[in-house]
């Protein structure tokens, strides 16, 4: 158990099972046409905000480190790709009796009690993912590793659930199972 994880545990919590993601490549099957369609978007978006800039401010009026500014965040957005995989492969995954965890450079999780869906699906690349959450157990496969980065989103009610986490790649799925059964009746797949 890494010092991350003992620090992570609250008082009385026990540990059931812990793993991490199996190895992915970062622009796999399903990643690669997700980040060419999202650049060529990206890039079209900002081309028509520069053209119009030029046009409502004038050629002499213009402004080329504006110009290029925009094309800078046009080009940011598509590749959180890279960014989200290269720090998936530092995480390591928990299941405590109480929560689910994600540990990466925080430790990001969700209670047990908060889920009231989950279900284990496989991407076209082979990479089962446990996906937590209304939404998540809905969303594309694109969305799952930026699930898992960022943590739970719940929704923002008096008694709030988990809309959207994930476990992205989970390499020993047996082992989730085994430590969620009982208690987690909603996991599917």
């Amino acid at each position: 158990m890494t010092e991350q994880l003992k620090e992570a545990l609250q008082e009385g919590e026990q540990l059931l099972w812990q793993g991490k993601p199996e190895s992915f490549e970062t622009l796999d099957k399903t990643y690669k046409q997700h980040l060419l369609t999202t650049t060529v978007i990206s890039l079209a978006v900002a081309i028509i905000i520069c053209v119009a800039y030029v046009a409502a401010a004038g050629a002499a009026n213009t402004k080329p480190l504006l110009i290029l500014i925009i094309l800078l965040i046009a080009c940011i957005g598509p590749f959180n790709s890279f960014s989200d995989g290269n720090k998936l492969r530092k995480m390591s995954y928990a299941i405590t009796d109480r929560r689910i965890l994600a540990l990466g450079e925080d430790v990001k999780g969700v209670e047990l009690e908060k889920v009231d869906a989950a279900e284990f699906r496989k991407d076209a690349d082979g990479h089962t993912s446990l996906l937590i959450g209304r939404d998540a157990v809905k969303s594309k496969p694109t969305k799952w590793r930026q699930y898992t980065v960022v943590g739970p989103h719940l929704t923002d009610e008096e008694n709030p659930v988990c809309e959207t986490f994930a476990l992205y790649a989970v390499k020993d799925i047996a082992g989730i199972r085994k430590a969620l059964a009982g208690r987690l009746d909603c996991l599917k797949g």
